[in-house]
């Protein structure tokens, strides 16, 4: 089965960006902005598995996608999703696969 890896890094978390650190999308359990190409948002399911990670201070969580919402789009047209995700646990930091400029993978 296929997992959805999305990276978090707290150095790139800003206000006027669209992405947020680790811990703010443990706490709420909702992946903001997350820019997903056709191809990938075809892959994501309800249930499937998801790693989130911040390579910078080592953290690493999983959880279960619930749903995703689109909401705006890229400047290069890329359509960005809110991931929705249950079930977060803690996990040991095992350097997860690289992701794309949005920060997600599918493997």
């Amino acid at each position: 089965m296929s997992t959805l890896f999305l990276l978090a890094p707290k150095s790139k978390n800003n206000p006027s960006s669209h992405q947020k650190d680790f811990h703010t999308i443990f706490n709420s359990g909702i992946g903001p902005d997350y820019g997903i190409s056709r191809g990938q948002i075809a892959r994501i399911f309800v249930g499937m598995p998801v790693v989130l990670f911040d390579r910078d201070l080592q953290r690493q969580a999983s959880g279960t996608v619930v749903g995703y919402t689109p909401t705006t789009k890229a400047g290069n047209g890329v359509q960005r999703y809110d991931v929705n995700i249950s079930n977060f646990s803690p996990q040991q930091y095992n350097d997860p696969p690289r992701v794309n400029r949005f920060g997600v993978a599918i493997y």
